[in-house]
């Protein structure tokens, strides 16, 4: 099935919000939870800000400096995905990896699951419908 996206009307809806000055900084809540860092981007516009390096270094920094992070990243409230937000995506993706970690995405509007599918990006993330899967996911199965 050919995704949906029409690139156009992404342009021109990224326009709109570029002109309108509705590109805040990146805007987003962290928790713990049972030794998962679950990060909750706030805003819709939080992975389309342009060129918040600074912002981006900020959550880069959040991936803890202990071996095997554990991280899920809810895109709950996220409705568009500049190439920052991929650029940001996968960056936190590879500083994970790097210290042997995994990176669970949740709640991925079906936008942004089908950008990532035509830029071949959507096998590189474990995404799942919600975070309660996304933690199940991450947590070691009981034993016996």
């Amino acid at each position: 099935i050919a995704p949906s996206i029409d690139p156009s009307s992404q342009a021109m809806c990224l326009r709109r919000r570029f002109e309108s000055g509705d590109f805040d900084a990146m805007s987003y809540s962290t928790r713990e939870e049972s030794g998962i860092l679950v990060v909750t981007f706030d805003d819709p516009t939080s992975l389309s800000g342009l060129n918040d390096l600074p912002r981006r270094e900020e959550i880069y920094a959040l991936i803890p400096s202990r071996s095997a992070p554990e991280v899920v990243l809810n895109l709950d409230k996220a409705d568009y995905l500049s190439s920052f937000g991929v650029a940001t995506l996968i960056g936190i993706k590879r500083r994970i990896e790097e210290q042997q970690g995994k990176l669970v995405l949740c709640c991925v509007h079906s936008v942004i699951r089908e950008l990532l599918a035509m830029m071949n990006l959507e096998q590189l993330f474990v995404i799942t419908a919600d975070e309660a899967d996304a933690l199940s996911s991450l947590r070691p199965m009981p034993t016996a």
